[in-house]
């Protein structure tokens, strides 16, 4: 018999990458061209993350970014900290204003 101590844990790490899917409205469609978009997330994964590489690709979004609303799963999330988890939907809701 081994006195090796052996690792019992079978947790397994977070992934590497996760993929959300992106929905745009209103103005923030207009500037990212398009209604939504599936994006492959390297760690981290947070809210914070999306919207840097969101605005690395849509440099116009940013101008927004004082007014945007973030919603994942259809709930509003005012934390960038926000953990995002394989399979998420994040919405970005600009202000919208009618008469």
């Amino acid at each position: 018999m081994s006195d090796e101590i052996k690792d019992t844990d079978t947790a397994k790490p977070p992934p590497q990458e996760i993929t959300l899917k992106v929905l745009f409205f209103a103005a923030t469609r207009e500037r990212a061209g398009c209604k939504e978009r599936v994006i492959t997330l390297s760690a981290p994964h947070t809210l914070e993350a999306l919207k840097a590489e969101l605005y690395r690709d849509h440099p116009s979004l940013e101008e927004l970014d004082p007014y945007l609303r973030w919603a994942i799963n259809e709930r509003f999330e005012p934390q960038v900290s926000r953990a995002l988890y394989e399979g998420d939907t994040v919405a970005l809701i600009p202000p919208i204003s009618g008469g």
